[in-house]
C-alpha cells in the first residue's frame, strides 16, 4: 500500500480496517433501533407528539454541547481509542436505566445523560478513520460502509422483533446494542500521539484552520442539508404507520435507505473521484429537496410502501453523498492534529440545525402532519445556497494562495 502523502510512512496496526469496521458496525446497531423504533416506543407509552419531539431533541442539544469538548480531549489524549472506550462504557451503563419505569421528566434527564456518552462515539471513530486515510491510505468508504450494513441488518431485524414481541422489546435491543459497542471499542486501533497538538481549544478560539471562513461555511452547508432529516428521524416511522405501513415494513423502509447508502458508498469513488466535494454537496442538496417535497404527496396519493421505498432510496445522496463529501473535504482541509476537533465542530454545527428541526417537528407534525416535510425542503435549500457561496469563497482563497 502506498505511503500517505501527509505523514512519513509508519507501520499500520494489525487488522486496522477489520477492527475499525467492526467498531462502526456495532455503533450503528443501537442507532438503527433508536432511529426506527424508539419513537414508536414513546408513543406506545402515551407521550404526546410534543413530548416525543422533546425527548428526541434534548439529546441532540446535549450532543452539540458535549461532543466538541470530548473530541478535542481526544486530540490531546495519548490514544483516541481510550476516549472511545470510556464513552461507550458510559453509554452502556446509563442505558440500563431504560428498564426503569420513568415518567417524562425522568426519561428526559436519562436521555440527556445517555447522549453525553453516545454522541461522541461516531465522530471519534471518524477521526481515527481519517487518520488511517492520512497515514496508511486507507479507503474510508470501505470501512465506514460496515456501519451502514449493520444499520440495514438491524433495521430489518428490529422490525421483525417488534412485530413478534411488541414495543417492550425496543429498549432491550437498544441496551444490547450499547453493550456490543462497548465490546467492540476494546479492539479500537491504537495510533499513538503522533500528531502536532495545539494549546488552543475548539470554542471560542478554534485552531486557525477551523476558523477559516471556507471551512466553517462548508460545515454549515452540510449541517443544513443533514439537519433537514430531523423531521424524518422524529416522525418518519409514525407517519408511515399512519399511512398503513406495518411495523415489519417500517423496519424495511429504514433498511432501504441504508441499502441505497451502501451502494453509494461502494460507488462513490467511481462516481465522484474527479469531482470536488462542493459539487457533490450541491448535487446531494438538490436531491434532498426533491425528496422532502414529494414525501407528503406520495402519502396523500396512496403510493404506499413502494412509493415510500423510492423516496427512501434517495437517502443515498441526501445523506450518503453529503456525508462523504464532508469527510473528503475535512481530510484535506484540516491537519491531522485537529482531526477530532474538526469532527466535533461538524457535529456541533449539524447538532444545532438538527436540534432546532426536531424541536419544531412536534408542533409541525401535530398541525400539518406529513406536509411538515415541505418545510424541511427549505432547510436544505439554505444548505444549497451556502454551498454556492462556499464555491466562490474557495476560489478566492485559492487565488490568494491559501488553497488546501
Amino acid at each position: 500500500m502506498p505511503a500517505s502523502p501527509f505523514l512519513p510512512a509508519e507501520a499500520k496496526p494489525d487488522g486496522f480496517e477489520l477492527r475499525l469496521s467492526m467498531l462502526f458496525a456495532m455503533m450503528f446497531v443501537p442507532n438503527a433501533v433508536h432511529l426506527g423504533f424508539f419513537p414508536l416506543w414513546l408513543e406506545a407509552r402515551g407521550f404526546s407528539a410534543v413530548e416525543i419531539a422533546s425527548l428526541l431533541t434534548a439529546p441532540v442539544v446535549v450532543r452539540l454541547i458535549a461532543t466538541p469538548p470530548v473530541t478535542y480531549l481526544a486530540d490531546r489524549s495519548p490514544e483516541r481509542a481510550h476516549v472511545v472506550i470510556a464513552a461507550s462504557a458510559m453509554a452502556f451503563a446509563v442505558s440500563l436505566f431504560l428498564f426503569a419505569d420513568l415518567h417524562f421528566s425522568g426519561l428526559l434527564a436519562l436521555m440527556c445523560v445517555l447522549s453525553a456518552g453516545w454522541s461522541p462515539q461516531v465522530p471519534l471513530a471518524d477521526s481515527i478513520a481519517v487518520s488511517g486515510v492520512r497515514r496508511f491510505a486507507v479507503d474510508y468508504a470501505s470501512v465506514r460502509v460496515w456501519g451502514s450494513i449493520a444499520f440495514l441488518s438491524m433495521s430489518i431485524a428490529a422490525g421483525l422483533i417488534v412485530a413478534r414481541f411488541g414495543v417492550p422489546s425496543i429498549p432491550v435491543m437498544v441496551v444490547a446494542g450499547f453493550f456490543a459497542v462497548f465490546v467492540a471499542s476494546l479492539f479500537t486501533p491504537r495510533l499513538g500521539r503522533r500528531r502536532k497538538l495545539t494549546d488552543e481549544g475548539l470554542l471560542p478560539s478554534a485552531p486557525q484552520s477551523l476558523r477559516r471562513p471556507a471551512v466553517l461555511m462548508f460545515l454549515i452547508a452540510t449541517g443544513l442539508i443533514q439537519g433537514s432529516h430531523g423531521f424524518l428521524y422524529s416522525f418518519g416511522s409514525i407517519y408511515w404507520q399512519d399511512n398503513g405501513i406495518s411495523a415489519e415494513l417500517v423496519g424495511v423502509l429504514w433498511a432501504v435507505q441504508v441499502l441505497a447508502e451502501i451502494v453509494l458508498f461502494k460507488a462513490y469513488g467511481r462516481l465522484f473521484s474527479r469531482m470536488r466535494p462542493q459539487r457533490v454537496l450541491l448535487i446531494a442538496g438538490a436531491i434532498v429537496v426533491v425528496r422532502w417535497i414529494l414525501t407528503p404527496f406520495f402519502g396523500e396519493w396512496g403510493f404506499g410502501f413502494a412509493g415510500f421505498a423510492i423516496l427512501q432510496s434517495m437517502h443515498a445522496f441526501s445523506f450518503g453523498a453529503t456525508y462523504l463529501a464532508q469527510q473528503a473535504y475535512l481530510a484535506h482541509a484540516v491537519p491531522e492534529e485537529q482531526a477530532g476537533s474538526a469532527q466535533g465542530l461538524a457535529v456541533f454545527i449539524q447538532g444545532i440545525v438538527m436540534a432546532s428541526v426536531m424541536f419544531a417537528s412536534g408542533p409541525i407534525y401535530h398541525a400539518i402532519h406529513g406536509y411538515g416535510f415541505i418545510a424541511m425542503a427549505f432547510v436544505a435549500i439554505g444548505g444549497i445556497l451556502l454551498g454556492y457561496r462556499f464555491a466562490a469563497l474557495q476560489k478566492r482563497e485559492e487565488a490568494a494562495g491559501r488553497a488546501v
